[in-house]
């Protein structure tokens, strides 16, 4: 019996199918480039919050643990060290032990501004906050606060320390009575 042979056929993609695949995907690409641009700038916003978060936490726990005064400063210096200077605009943090006299100040931690974006900008009503031995905020320290911000992001993030000590990060856009939403703020906050 002969055996009936077919060919079989193998296909490919034509050219024309080819570059509708190309022309949706670029749409796609167009039409989602806005809300990738959004995350970035406020997962930049998030990124700063939480390191000034991080520093307050730290400074508050290194002065129970050494039983001094410890501040958290901000400061404009690039590579913030023991002897920068505050300044209530700047990116870059330290975290010092401040000892009464005759003990001599250390460098506890650091951030530079580096590690956070330039387009990220930050708004306070103190350059140091200082932590006594019992993690409180040192006698006649109000409320503080940091409200940081970027131009190109929807989203601005609070970071709070309480007289108590209590640091926390809130976000504005929600109610007070809600616990991701942010306590009556002092200025520049609100």
């Amino acid at each position: 019996m002969p055996v009936a042979s077919r060919s079989v056929r193998v296909r490919g993609f034509t050219i024309i199918e080819m570059v509708v695949v190309l022309m949706i995907l670029g749409i796609v690409i167009v039409l989602a480039l806005p809300s990738y641009n959004l995350w970035i700038a406020n997962t930049q916003v998030r990124t700063a919050a939480e390191s000034a978060q991080n520093g307050l936490r730290v400074a508050a726990s290194e002065a129970v643990r050494r039983n001094v005064q410890v501040d958290f400063v901000r400061t404009l210096d690039p590579v913030p060290g023991l002897t920068s200077a505050s300044n209530i605009a700047g990116m870059s943090w330290v975290v010092r032990s401040n000892p009464p006299a005759p003990d001599v100040a250390e460098l506890i931690d650091s951030k530079p501004a580096a590690e956070a974006s330039q387009s990220v900008a930050v708004a306070a009503n103190a350059a140091v906050v200082s932590f006594t031995g019992i993690g409180r905020l040192v006698s006649g320290s109000a409320q503080t606060c940091m409200r940081f911000t970027n131009p190109n992001g929807d989203r601005p993030l609070i970071v709070t320390v309480t007289t108590g000590g209590s640091v926390r990060m809130c976000d504005p856009a929600f109610p007070t009575n809600d616990p991701r939403g942010c306590p009556a703020l002092p200025a520049p906050c609100v």
